[in-house]
């Protein structure tokens, strides 16, 4: 009787792991439908600043970014570490390329001389960048949960398609336009080495190195690699060795800047 009633429990929670991923068609056009058009339509500010500040690492000295941007944009001066501006300028590349021929072959660009944005398609292809990321990240997350969390492939899914839709992560996404999914991108590249069912010291390093990153994007990554670490990991002496390894990205910007750019970068990095 017991062993009849297990299977019926079973059959009944596979059951509704089905329906909760039976996702037709109608769901993925509306969720299609609802993301191009927020794409389209919104917008703020920061993405735009951000892209153009990115753009200076084309132009004049590196390693007086935080300068030039701040001379060039009349005072608005970059505001974040370096390591988003370095992943915005390598995904302008090519917008950098277009306005070189563009300006060679027919006169015209898409840039002004600070290099800020003159045109709605420029803002189109900042945001694209953030937008891909998440959809990337979105992609790591499935393949976490199915093979570092062993979740079933029905449970991968659902754990995926909540994330996609979270009203949280939409809004950010598609309608404010944000890069927090930079660092949580980085924070779930960590989480593969994390999650290993034996990982070993590389692998911890790696996690820390992966959490550095993102700890150099948005300072709010340094939070959950602390608790992260402090689940798994109760040696002191091991703790403090991927301590160090997880601010050592932070402190080569910082060190960098500091040396070349102290007064503006000190004065905008808060």
């Amino acid at each position: 009787m017991k062993t009849l009633e297990r299977q019926k429990t079973s059959l009944g929670v596979k059951q509704n792991e089905e329906n909760a991923a039976n996702l037709n068609k109608l769901d993925f056009l509306l969720f299609i439908i609802g993301a191009l058009c927020c794409f389209l339509l919104f917008t703020y500010e920061d993405i735009v600043t951000t892209g153009c500040n990115s753009l200076s690492y084309w132009q004049g000295v590196p390693w007086k970014f935080y300068s030039n941007n701040f001379n060039w944009y009349n005072g608005y001066a970059a505001n974040y570490m370096p390591t988003i501006f370095l992943l915005f300028s390598m995904w302008n590349f090519p917008l950098v390329c277009l306005n070189f021929l563009l300006k060679k072959t027919i006169g015209v660009t898409i840039l002004s001389p600070a290099w800020s944005c003159e045109s709605v398609w420029v803002t189109y292809y900042f945001k694209l960048f953030p937008i891909l990321v998440f959809f990337l990240t979105g992609m790591l997350l499935y393949r976490l949960c199915a093979q570092r969390l062993s979740f079933s492939k029905v449970k991968a899914q659902i754990c995926t398609a909540v994330f996609y839709t979270s009203p949280f992560a939409f809004f950010s996404q598609f309608i404010f336009c944000q890069y927090d999914i930079l660092t949580v991108f980085f924070m779930v590249c960590g989480l593969f080495y994390y999650f290993k069912e034996k990982p070993t010291e590389k692998d911890y390093a790696w996690f820390s190195l992966f959490f550095g990153i993102a700890l150099s994007c948005k300072y709010f990554a340094a939070v959950f690699w602390a608790v992260l670490i402090l689940i798994r990991v109760k040696d002191v002496v091991r703790v403090i060795k991927n301590g160090i390894i997880c601010v050592t990205p932070f402190v080569i910007e910082a060190t960098v800047y500091i040396i070349f750019d102290r007064q503006k970068f000190i004065a905008n990095v808060p």
